[in-house]
């Protein structure tokens, strides 16, 4: 039986002489830097969460009647969706509060609320997000912010009303354990409600690392972006 051979990297393409393999590193290194982002991506901005104000109302109201429309729903700014009309009064009485995802410039790309239903529940309203950030794990960056307030405001249980046409948010409810239940006050676009019990949240599996999706960028960058994130 002959020894096995050892391995032995080659590189994709030859190494011009005199220049080391860690030259070449090196230097894609610093020219993906220096070409990605692009002015304007959102995909590596700094997104942070701060409290809402009534001078977001006009960019809050876009955000959620801009996804709603999306995916087929109506707004319903004379029901549902009179919140946003006096965003700090209305969370104010109902002991809640109302937060933005935005970026380093300002810009709104999410919201999520918590209003109080009960001296020890919650329901968790108007979390949305602008589709140009959707698949970045900021949908769960909101829901994790949403259940670590609602544990500091003393609440025990969050509820929940949605629409099953959103299917990204109704799969991540059910991945942090929220169940089903029967809601006698439902919104009229919405036809699922879902409740987690704070005292007892079951486990949910680790998610995966959000990596830049290469499909952005021409195939000169692909190569520099799998050497990065690899």
């Amino acid at each position: 039986m002959s020894a096995l051979r050892p391995f032995v990297w080659r590189p994709r393409r030859p190494l011009s002489r005199g220049r080391p393999l860690g030259h070449l590193a090196l230097s894609r290194f610093s020219w993906f830097l220096t070409t990605i982002p692009e002015a304007g991506d959102t995909l590596y901005m700094d997104f942070v969460l701060r409290p809402a104000t009534n001078d977001d109302q006009g960019a809050i109201q876009a955000l959620i009647f801009g996804v709603l429309r999306e995916y087929g729903l109506k707004p319903d700014p004379d029901g549902t969706d009179a919140d946003l009309q006096n965003i700090g009064d209305y969370y104010s009485f109902k002991k809640g509060r109302f937060d933005v995802l935005v970026d380093s410039s300002g810009r709104i790309f999410g919201t999520v609320a918590l209003a109080q239903v009960t001296a020890t529940t919650c329901e968790l309203r108007k979390m949305y997000l602008d589709r140009r950030v959707r698949g970045k794990g900021l949908g769960r960056r909101l829901l994790d912010h949403a259940l670590a307030v609602a544990r500091q405001m003393g609440f025990q249980r969050v509820e929940l009303e949605t629409a099953s046409v959103l299917r990204e948010a109704v799969a991540l409810y059910e991945r942090y354990g929220f169940k089903t239940f029967t809601n006698c006050h439902g919104a009229c676009r919405c036809d699922l409600a879902y409740f987690l019990d704070l005292n007892h949240p079951p486990s949910r599996p680790s998610s995966p690392p959000v990596l830049p999706n290469p499909a952005r960028y021409p195939a000169t960058s692909r190569i520099a972006l799998q050497e990065v994130v690899t």
